[in-house]
């Protein structure tokens, strides 16, 4: 969660509102949810990059977890952005 406020993917206040939540599911949803921009998009892949978590990186630019409503606009914002490059 460091490395989401370090890189201002998300302000003091949405760091507070998921760590309420009360599971890792639920946190989970909540910084998906929170994701609206491409730059948000972009330094969440950098900081699953910089905590080892390449596997999620990959799981998600392989499309994993479509039906899911929080992944999909993910995807979309960052998959766009990078077929931009």
């Amino acid at each position: 969660m460091d490395e989401l406020l370090s890189l201002e993917v998300l302000t003091d206040i949405q760091l507070a509102e998921v760590c309420s939540e009360e599971t890792v599911f639920e946190r989970n949803d909540t910084v998906l949810d929170l994701l609206e921009s491409e730059d948000q998009c972009e330094q969440f892949i950098v900081a699953l990059q910089q905590t080892d978590q390449q596997h999620v990186v990959n799981y998600l630019s392989q499309h994993g977890g479509q039906e899911h409503r929080n992944l999909q606009s993910f995807q979309y914002c960052w998959l766009s952005n990078k077929s931009d490059e």
